[in-house]
């Protein structure tokens, strides 16, 4: 969800990202745009650099580096990308929507200056790029080719303009964007009842909660992650509101959760540094009255107080050491949409939401870094179809995301779920003041549905058309511990750009593999062999190297050069080679040539081999290498050889193409010339003559001379 600000305008953000790959020749780069969201005039402002934080795009998509803000809701930024910094990108952000443009090979690129209608944007090595705020296009102008070009001079504040968005540019669809990329999953957990026996403030390994801190691992760009504690309910005669814990029949008192999320809170910090990313620790209830006690559930005025209390008592109570990995605490509620008798219905949970957004101080910008906002999540969505379940449309709408302090995260593990949401944030267009709804991410059930996180956050961004803006990403069941996987090696670890290469992965944690991933774009299939291993199909890319990244419940893995996989292009047609001598004398040298039709661009290497026949057998004589080979005859016998030359383009260790020359090792003389030199000389002068042989190259002849008197006679 996109901060209170830039609820129902038009924001506009340039964000230079980095996804490696190869250099581009072309001085026009390719875009991926995704504008989805209409343009809304704004107060036009100066230019002002501002820091980069609560930026509503993912950390998936870009690594702040600088950023900039030209209007209310109006911003620039530029970064690298979270995976691989090879390649420098600018995405424009227009609230919801945005570009994304790339160069490849550049490194980071950090905006310089933004002007009325570009900005201007330069790599660490002193390239310069102008990038259109109009259509997301980013074009090379050469070191200090902005001021040359006039692109990025500080706008007028008079004639600045929102650009209208796009909706695709003539490359968009050759070049996949990583904005459709999902953010690392963070596991949630179900609580039971059975944990009290167990646990208590300050207890250690033996409490599941303590060790359900422990093995959660934050992801990179933080994450958010729920402890649902069960339905609201209070103490009878005692006035004390609290939960019921999944598995129990019994009240559990707020001060008492509070203090078993306080030996969850315990056991990540005792595992996880300060240096870990910042993870948005969410305590939540459930409108469920499965298995409550009958005599604890509430009426409509008291989910309003109990809504009060589970801010004022357990959310706003939470602390931190300060010496772990840093935690926002935030509450959580998964809303139901069911008035049977085994859940509260619409009006009493409007009312138990209603009273938390009347105490928490938290509004409308759903930031993962500040605490006391409401994640609101749940399935058996309404949409926008009316009236069913003791619930209506208007009640669904106000829990999710009409009171200031609620942050949709809606729960999306089957088909239709998504589209259902994407109904009820237009009914919100239509009827509420509050408008279309500003999803914070995705969340699925373990134990529910078919779809996997990234799958949930896909169907939510196809049927809304918006890429979510914090963004989270989370599974919640009752045995997700354990550590995110890890990718150790990929084999092959190259393929053709057309994809289609099988090939296997070896790792740690690979069970219940949700998603695998070339460098962002999604594996065309995978299955999990074992807790160590995976075959994955590589999908269609440019020539370029790219990381393997693996994802299960448990988180995503990080990058490394082990899970690198490299693209090559088509390989070469043809080969040829050629002997300086097609006969040479044992122990000379003769010079092989070679050469190959090939990409152009190629980077060709040959192998040479030499055998008695066309067919072999074949000795390897030199690996791959350059275009040329001596070889040395040295120690062979006379007769006929054969020499087989290989060609490639790319990492393989079989030939793409082939071809065959014949050499004859021998001393054999063909013919010999004599030359006269002198010519006519008087009788008792010298006569000088030569003469010269035909021989195999590296013969050294001898010669004898004869002579005889007049053209006949003994010699």
């Amino acid at each position: 969800m996109v901060a209170g600000s830039l609820v129902g305008a038009a924001a506009l953000f340039i964000c230079p990202l980095v996804v490696g790959a190869t250099p581009s020749s072309s001085s026009l780069h390719r875009v991926a745009a995704r504008f989805t969201s209409a343009a809304v005039s704004e107060t036009p402002a100066q230019a002002h650099q501002i820091p980069c934080l609560d930026l509503p795009v993912s950390g998936a998509l870009i690594v702040a580096d600088s950023c900039w803000q030209l209007g209310p809701v109006t911003q620039v930024v530029s970064g690298s990308s979270p995976t691989l910094g090879s390649t420098g990108e600018v995405a424009v952000i227009k609230g919801q929507a945005h570009s994304l443009a790339q160069e490849l090979g550049s490194g980071p690129l950090r905006v310089l200056s933004v002007g009325t209608l570009s900005a201007c944007a330069e790599s660490g090595g002193g390239e310069q790029y102008s990038v259109s705020l109009m259509t997301g296009v980013m074009v090379s102008v050469g070191k200090a080719g902005c001021a040359a070009t006039g692109s990025g001079v500080p706008p007028n504040a008079a004639t600045y303009q929102i650009p209208t968005p796009i909706s695709s540019t003539s490359e968009a669809a050759t070049q996949s964007t990583s904005s459709a990329l999902p953010p690392a999953v963070s596991p949630s957990y179900y609580e039971d009842y059975y944990y009290l026996s167990q646990c208590g403030t300050n207890s250690t390994g033996g409490c599941p909660l303590y060790a359900q801190g422990q093995t959660t691992y934050p992801p990179t760009g933080g994450g958010l992650l729920v402890l649902d504690f069960g339905a609201p309910c209070y103490v009878p005669g005692s006035g004390i509101f609290g939960a019921q814990l999944f598995g129990g029949s019994v009240c559990v008192p707020d001060p008492t959760i509070r203090a078993l999320a306080t030996d969850w809170i315990l056991g990540y910090e005792s595992d996880h540094g300060y240096g870990a990313s910042n993870l948005t620790l969410a305590i939540g209830t459930s409108n469920s009255l499965n298995g409550v006690d009958p005599g604890s559930s509430l009426t409509q005025s008291q989910m309003q107080e109990s809504g009060q209390a589970w801010y004022q008592d357990v959310v706003s109570q939470l602390q931190t050491s300060g010496l772990g990995a840093p935690l926002t605490i935030w509450a959580a509620s998964d809303m139901e949409q069911s008035g049977s008798g085994n859940w509260y219905n619409g009006a009493a949970t409007v009312a138990w939401v209603t009273g938390y957004s009347a105490v928490s101080p938290a509004t409308y910008s759903c930031s993962l870094s500040q605490a006391g906002f409401l994640a609101d999540y749940g399935d058996d969505i309404l949409g926008g179809s009316g009236s069913a379940d003791s619930w209506t449309v208007a009640q669904v709408y106000q829990v999710s995301w009409g009171n200031p302090s609620a942050c949709a995260l809606p729960e999306i593990y089957y088909t239709g779920m998504a589209s259902e949401w994407a109904a009820l944030s237009q009914w919100g267009v239509q009827n509420s003041a509050s408008g279309a709804i500003s999803f914070s991410g995705a969340m699925t059930e373990a134990v529910s549905g078919s779809y996997s996180p990234t799958a949930g956050w896909d169907q939510l961004q196809l049927a809304t058309n918006q890429v979510p803006a914090i963004p989270t990403l989370t599974t919640i069941g009752t045995a997700l511990q354990g550590p995110p996987p890890q990718v150790q090696s990929v084999s092959p670890n190259y393929g053709p750009v057309v994809g289609g290469t099988v090939i296997e992965i070896s790792g740690t944690s690979l069970l219940g593999l949700q998603a695998v991933y070339f460098g962002g774009v999604a594996a065309v299939n995978f299955t999990v062999t074992s807790a160590n291993s995976a075959i994955a199909t590589a999908p269609p890319s440019a020539p370029s190297t790219v990381n393997v990244v693996v994802e299960t419940s448990m988180g995503t893995s990080s990058v490394t050069a082990s899970d690198q996989f490299q693209y090559v292009p088509p390989p070469c047609t043809s080969t040829a080679i050629s002997l300086a001598a097609t006969s040479v004398a044992p122990g000379y040298s003769d010079l092989v040539s070679s050469s190959a039709t090939c990409p152009s661009g190629a980077q060709v290497e040959y192998a040479y081999f030499t055998g008695p026949s066309p067919s072999g057998p074949w000795t390897l004589r030199r690996g791959w290498s350059g275009g040329g080979w001596n070889w040395n005859t040295a120690g062979l016998p006379l007769g006929e050889y054969y020499v087989l030359g290989w060609a490639t383009d790319g990492p393989y260790t079989v030939p793409q193409v082939q071809t065959v020359a014949e050499l004859t090792l021998n001393t054999t003389c063909t013919g010999v010339t004599l030359v006269d030199v002198s010519g006519t000389v008087l009788p008792g002068s010298d006569s000088t003559l030569f003469a010269q042989a035909t021989c195999s190259l590296g013969t050294l002849p001898e010669y004898s001379y004869f002579v005889r008197a007049g053209s006949s006679g003994p010699w």
